[in-house]
């Protein structure tokens, strides 16, 4: 089984953009749409990026444009984009993305 098998959920993907003068906003609509598979995230990886239990995920996705800050929509719930690292394992890239849930 590969891990492209996993992905089944709809990701999108949405950048900052500057509105005006120094003002950035997020898109009304998705810049980029892609498939995915979420998972909590492991002790280690929340540890790394200084985040709490049970509010950080693990995002693996093929290779597309996607940065630190991103927001994402998975299941109509919104995350944002803490850390990225790519995987070029034989025919399988793939990024995995340290996600979590924003406190508003």
């Amino acid at each position: 089984m590969s891990i492209t098998d996993k992905f089944t959920k709809t990701v999108e993907v949405r950048s900052l953009a500057i509105v005006a003068g120094n003002k950035r906003s997020y898109p009304v609509t998705a810049d980029i749409t892609t498939i995915g598979h979420i998972e909590p995230a492991s002790a280690e990886d929340t540890m790394l990026s200084d985040g709490q239990m049970a509010q950080q995920f693990t995002l693996y996705t093929p290779v597309v444009a996607i940065e630190i800050g991103d927001q994402l929509a998975i299941d109509s719930k919104v995350y944002q984009v803490g850390g990225v690292q790519t995987f070029d394992i034989g025919s399988q890239p793939h990024l995995k993305l340290v996600i979590y849930e924003p406190n508003t």
